[in-house]
């Protein structure tokens, strides 16, 4: 797959980039970045900014996104729009509780937001915002298109409210149409009240395990899987449970901070007592 775009900060924008051209403006989401590109027997592989994924071992902050674009893409679509599978690669990011307390019930497991194809290189923001529309994604939304660069100033620049959460956007991400781009950060933004692991990785994984709402995650799990058309088992929703909790809770699992198999297991007991008692 291609390198994830870089998006430094607007004080180290690329030469130019305030200066010619038009800009499209976009609400910055907080999260973790995601890449994937279809392969030749039409599996989605998938990875951050700098490794891919084994199929098998997706890491657990990032199941929620993977599961979403796994469910929802239009691989038809993606075919048509793909006349060399191995020269497309899509790049977007995967919202997680680090800095904003996005409202999770409703917010996209990923955005869209840029397309890298070779020979080409990034896609124009239009062309790209269509292609993840057509493929059945969400896409970064637009706060502004075709702002005249010499007319922006991003030291001037207030961030807006998110369409996420009731509080100022994560920034604001300025983008022209030969891919370069730069990250203007909101001055105001909330810290996260995320729990950060205690050091008994063990312990910490039962405790973990009862003290974020099972039950009521297994509820909303269940209305999800009858939606879809999927059968209700303590494997499906132990998919569906552990992929919501990592991205609400992603620190949990970084670094080790919690013992991943002891909270795997802990976690699937739960749900395996809740779903015979039902």
């Amino acid at each position: 797959m291609h390198r994830y775009p870089e998006r430094p900060r607007a004080s180290n924008a690329p030469d130019g980039l305030f200066d010619r051209g038009h800009l499209w403006l976009f609400e910055a989401i907080d999260g973790a970045p995601l890449r994937f590109q279809l392969t030749d027997t039409g599996a989605i592989r998938f990875g951050d900014a700098t490794t891919t994924f084994d199929p098998e071992a997706v890491p657990i902050p990032y199941r929620y996104a993977v599961q979403e674009i796994r469910g929802q893409i239009d691989r038809d679509a993606l075919f048509e729009a793909v006349p060399a599978l191995d020269a497309v690669t899509f790049f977007g990011v995967a919202p997680q509780r680090r800095s904003i307390p996005y409202e999770f019930d409703r917010i996209p497991g990923f955005f869209g937001s840029d397309i890298r194809v070779t020979d080409r290189g990034l896609l124009p923001p239009d062309i790209t915002t269509k292609i993840y529309h057509e493929l059945g994604l969400t896409t970064l939304e637009p706060i502004e298109k075709e702002v005249r660069a010499v007319d922006f100033d991003p030291d001037r620049h207030s961030v807006p409210p998110s369409t996420w959460y009731d509080g100022p956007a994560y920034g604001t991400i300025a983008r022209n149409k030969t891919g370069e781009s730069a990250f203007i950060p909101a001055d105001d933004a909330p810290v996260s009240e995320a729990e950060v692991a205690p050091d008994d990785a063990t312990a910490t994984a039962e405790a973990f395990v009862s003290s974020i709402a099972v039950e009521t995650r297994c509820e909303r799990a269940t209305t999800d899987l009858n939606r879809a058309g999927t059968a209700v088992s303590v494997d499906s929703l132990f998919d569906r449970v552990i992929a919501a909790i990592g991205r609400e809770y992603p620190a949990q699992f970084d670094d080790g901070a919690i013992d991943q198999r002891a909270f795997s297991s802990a976690l699937r007991s739960e749900i395996h007592r809740w779903h015979t008692s039902q």
